[in-house]
């Protein structure tokens, strides 16, 4: 990650993060664990939208709304209108310039979730008034937050971290499987990522019985 960019080459690092975003808009995805040593499984689902993107960079743009600030990136990335400018990247709390860079130029590689491979739930006593989440996937660099929707299983993305998962995070899961599925799909039937091919059947027998429903 990088927290000296340039003007030119934050806007391209954010169109190049929209990019891999769109991908997962209006998705909803299923991210299935396993502890080693024991048979505890453990999953969490999340969905993503146009409203999301634009906090997950640290920014609070005063000239666009979360959802046009994904949308005018989109148009640029598809060759509509003139894109951003740097004064529609205004820096959201006590988020500084150089935090917006680290943010933005890791982002493309946190949001190809295939190249996720733990899975944490949250300690409590490490999450403060600007880390709180409850469930979170990652790498050896940074870290995506989810929420839980009140009254359901969902989740969806609060926070995007430049840092190593575990600082914010003791408790973690090997990432075995990542199921996609429209928001209008009632089961999960698309997989994008699979720790070893094959291995769905074997283990799906075993899965609690909230977990297989997603896939019958």
């Amino acid at each position: 990650m990088n927290p000296n960019l340039s003007e030119r080459e934050l806007l391209s690092t954010i169109y190049i993060a929209t990019s891999e975003y769109t991908n997962l808009v209006n998705k909803n995805f299923l991210f299935i664990g396993f502890k080693n040593n024991t048979s505890q499984y453990f999953y969490f689902e999340c969905s993503f939208e146009k409203k999301h993107f634009m906090h997950l960079l640290g920014i609070k743009s005063n000239t666009l709304t979360a959802e046009e600030f994904y949308e005018k990136c989109n148009a640029y990335n598809n060759g509509i209108g003139a894109g951003l400018s740097i004064s529609d990247c205004n820096g959201s709390r006590e988020h500084t310039r150089s935090t917006i860079n680290k943010k933005s130029s890791c982002c493309k590689e946190l949001l190809c979730l295939s190249n996720a491979r733990y899975m944490h739930i949250s300690a409590k006593d490490k999450c403060t008034e600007r880390v709180d989440f409850h469930y979170a996937y990652g790498n050896d660099n940074s870290m995506l937050g989810f929420k839980k929707i009140s009254g359901t299983r969902m989740s969806v993305p609060v926070t995007l971290i430049p840092q190593k998962i575990d600082y914010y995070s003791s408790l973690k899961y090997k990432i075995l499987f990542i199921y996609r599925k429209e928001f209008s799909d009632l089961h999960y039937t698309d997989i994008l990522y699979e720790i070893k091919s094959g291995i769905f059947s074997e283990h799906i027998s075993s899965f609690p019985n909230a977990l297989r429903s997603k896939f019958l």
